[in-house]
């Protein structure tokens, strides 16, 4: 769990007067304020240390701070160990150690003075020609190397430099602080400018962040497989009435999936409801027509998981998966349950090809988490315990599952996904006592951790048949039965109490917000509207964004819904299609956009078509004065802002017919990125530029709906719009009332 000492909308604290000298010490009221605030966390922190890493610009004033962090942590009663790697080779090599002897070994806070982030932005500052490529390493090196439990970057004004570096030239100090802004970007951290003062800032932030480290631990007890059988159903009833259980994944197509419904979550309305996926065992739930790559000889859906890798490769076998996964989603919705999350059976969701589809269906569904199978290296104690996942198996599925999750969690954090910090339950899954529960939870450091059991009470007479033969020795084991006393046993409530670990399900623990699906229907469109916005001409250069079909589809969609007397604005509105259909149907509109070319562009086309209407230049609605009754926003498919050589590749890449084809299918990363920086800059201006009443129309794809709800105050009523020019693309029209 990265943990960051500014609030999300302050990055920075800028210093009221610069430091006159390097030896300057914060005031005497920061050893009681310390000595008060940590007094309690010694008992609470048990035996794991904490890392915090300094780094800035030279003469910012890092070893002042460490000085006297640990001077104050040593006073409060805790064990400080300072480290100044100034060396590139110590830095690389000397702090992931300390890192590891930190987190496995006493409690002992470090602080390290300077980091490898200090040693590149030095690369990055005497050799700007290089830039790109170092660069590429903050990224990097922010990804793949030992985090910190905290990290600060410090900045200095050029007055505080010269104060304590007076050696350092104006040059230099410019070069840095762009490759400090540039370190910043790439991890996510905040700065904090080196006064005095922020000193006392710095130290009372951090501190939060310690309590925050102590107390902050969450677990997820969670079981697998409510619904397969009534074995199962009985078992996770019982752990949840009588022991710790605390969330569950229901199985659409189990053998007992209606007595699940009927019976066991109406008997446990405090326990969290997931979605267990399948698509390698049992029937299906959709048509078996529409599925027939997913299923073997018997009509069953094929076990194993090494073909789903190779069926997810291709675009038939992605489509017969999804089919599978949004006829279980559909038929779970339709029986009354609120999901709260994702997983699947044998974790084959964690496929990247198969996550990325769960992820879009998950967002569609207005579902705000889904399992990232990401475990510690651990084993129980005992020297058999610690062979079983070789001897089983397991250990190689733990490698593979942890290798998909490096990229997965990019995948989930692109579709504005919640996960869990790390997962307990692939080494010994099946085997989960007591012992393998403690040992995973000690492995995992603070955060939200899940950890997955497959609690039943052995044979149950009403199961007369399961799913797959094999399943009986499975259910019937005396491993089902262990695992339900774990979750029943006093020695595992003790743990979890004196550890300070919290129980809850995945939407206390992650604070999913449910959101009710919003109305769906398809646009009534007019004749008349149709043949205006067919016969509209817009022409433009390779610079300007093409009015594709399904451009003109959204102008569509915005003539039906727009009022003869509304003021419409057309935000970004590229070749001016929109804004000239709607001048063409007589209603009061006015265009903006981001790039000058693209003013221009649609100003030439509304004279093509005799029609005019005031267009500007403005980043969203940042240059707009006036308000409007409705401001429609046609997203554009980009990585990033608009540039001339940006659009002309674009524009290019659209004239390929496979492009145009598969438009919408896998949305890259960068794009939703994109998107989401917009419309939380849009969703913050937009207020002050709607008139009461107002709305927003969004041409959006259909999985962002979800993504973009969940920005928006609960107030605010939403409306999907389909056109049959939009299925093609995946793309709907997303109606906003704030």
């Amino acid at each position: 769990m990265r943990l960051t000492l500014l609030p999300p909308r302050v990055r920075s604290v800028e210093a009221d007067r610069p430091v006159e000298s390097s030896k300057t010490s914060a005031p005497s009221t920061i050893d009681g304020m310390l000595i008060a605030e940590l007094a309690h966390l010694r008992d609470a922190l048990g035996q794991r240390g904490v890392t915090i890493g300094l780094s800035g610009l030279d003469g910012s004033g890092k070893s002042t701070l460490a000085q006297q962090l640990a001077d104050a942590l040593a006073r409060a009663g805790y064990t400080v160990r300072t480290h100044h790697l100034y060396s590139w080779h110590s830095n690389l090599l000397r702090t992931p150690w300390l890192i590891a002897r930190t987190r496995r070994g006493k409690p002992v806070v470090r602080i390290f003075d300077r980091g490898i982030f200090d040693n590149l932005a030095s690369t990055l500052a005497r050799f700007p020609r290089c830039a790109w490529l170092t660069r590429g390493l903050l990224r990097l090196t922010a990804r793949y190397y030992p985090r910190c439990d905290l990290h600060l970057l410090l900045h200095a004004d050029w007055s505080q430099t010269q104060a304590r570096r007076p050696e350092t030239s104006r040059e230099i100090y410019t070069r840095f602080t762009d490759a400090y802004a540039a370190v910043a970007k790439a991890t996510g951290w905040g700065t904090l400018a080196s006064d005095e003062d922020v000193f006392t800032n710095a130290t009372s932030r951090l501190l939060a962040a310690l309590n925050t480290i102590a107390t902050a631990r969450t677990v997820i007890l969670h079981a697998d497989d409510l619904g397969l059988t009534y074995a199962f159903n009985e078992g996770i009833r019982r752990a949840h009435l009588t022991g710790m259980l605390t969330s569950t994944s229901l199985r659409a197509n189990g053998w007992a999936y209606r007595q699940a419904i009927d019976e066991v979550l109406p008997a446990c309305p405090r326990l969290g409801v997931g979605l267990h996926l399948c698509l390698n065992e049992a029937n299906p739930v959709a048509p078996r027509e529409h599925i027939p790559r997913l299923l073997d000889g018997a009509g069953k859906l094929r076990t194993g998981f090494a073909w789903l890798i190779r069926l997810a490769k291709s675009p038939a076998g992605r489509a017969q998966i999804e089919y599978e996964l949004r006829a279980q989603i559909e038929k779970a919705i339709g029986d009354g349950v609120q999901i709260a999350h994702l997983d699947a059976h044998q974790h084959v969701h964690m496929i990247p090809a198969i996550f990325h589809i769960a992820c879009r269906l998950a967002c569609e569904y207005g579902i705000d988490a889904i399992r990232l199978t990401r475990e510690p290296r651990y084993t129980a104690p005992g020297w058999r315990r610690r062979w079983e996942p070789l001897r089983t198996g397991n250990t190689i599925k733990h490698l593979l599952l942890n290798h998909y999750a490096r990229r997965n969690g990019r995948t989930a954090r692109a579709f504005g996904l919640r996960t869990p910090d790390a997962f307990v339950g692939v080494n010994y899954t099946g085997r989960m006592a007591v012992d393998s529960i403690v040992a995973g939870l000690s492995a995992c450091r603070d955060g939200v951790v899940e950890v997955l059991l497959h609690p039943a009470i052995g044979p149950d007479p009403r199961d007369v048949e399961y799913p797959a033969s094999y399943l009986r020795e499975y259910v019937c084991c005396g491993e089902r039965r262990r695992e339900l006393a774990a979750l029943t046993s006093p020695e595992l409530t003790t743990y979890l109490h004196t550890q300070g670990w919290r129980p809850a399900d995945f939407a206390a623990a992650l604070q999913v917000r449910r959101l009710d699906p919003p109305t769906k229907h398809t646009a009534a469109i007019a004749t008349e509207i149709r043949e205006l916005c067919t016969t509209a001409a817009a022409d433009n250069p390779l610079w300007v964004s093409t009015a594709q079909a399904d451009a003109r589809a959204f102008a569509e969609v915005v003539l039906s819904q727009a009022k003869p007397a509304d003021r419409v604005l057309d935000l970004g509105t590229g070749s001016g299609i929109l804004a000239i259909c709607l001048a063409k149907a007589g209603i009061d509109v006015a265009a903006t956009d981001v790039s000058a070319g693209a003013v221009q562009t649609a100003q030439r086309n509304a004279r093509r078509n005799g029609v005019e209407f005031p267009c500007t230049v403005s980043d969203l609605l940042t240059d707009v004065d006036e308000t409007f009754d409705l401001i429609a926003f046609n997203i554009p498919y980009n990585f990033r802002p608009d540039t001339w050589l940006s659009n002309v590749a674009k524009n290019l890449v659209r004239r390929i017919p496979w492009v145009c084809k598969n438009s919408g299918t896998a949305i890259p990363h960068g794009v939703l990125r994109f998107h989401r920086e917009l419309m939380q800059r849009l969703f913050q201006q937009a207020p002050a530029r709607l008139n009461p009443g107002g709305r927003m129309l969004l041409h959006v794809f259909d999985f962002e709906v979800g993504i973009f709800r969940r920005m928006l105050p609960a107030s605010a009523r939403v409306e999907v719009l389909h056109h049959e020019e939009f299925r093609a693309h995946r793309t709907v029209a997303m109606q906003i009332t704030l």
